[in-house]
């Protein structure tokens, strides 16, 4: 592998959204459910501005990647390096 990249985990709220009519109560029960906040690990291959991109495989022989996820930089919480 020519590059390293720092293995991470990602802690980041997802969107949400619910099928169906909701009252006021249902409504105000959905903006408290902590269900999508949600963790990714794996390893940054790359950070812009605006995005992580975070694969959760490496093939290490030929620098391929599998199960990119393009995580948008304002749904993100916190980054841990993870020592491996």
């Amino acid at each position: 592998m020519k590059k390293k990249y720092p293995f991470v985990i990602v802690d980041w709220t997802d969107a949400c959204s619910r099928a169906g009519w909701m009252n006021e109560g249902e409504i105000s029960d959905f903006i408290k459910d902590k269900a999508f906040e949600t963790k990714n690990a794996g390893w940054l291959v790359r950070e812009t501005k605006d995005f992580l991109m975070v694969a959760a495989r490496i093939s290490f022989a030929d620098d391929m990647f599998g199960l990119v996820e393009k995580l948008p930089k304002r749904m993100v919480k916190r980054i841990r390096r993870i020592r491996v």
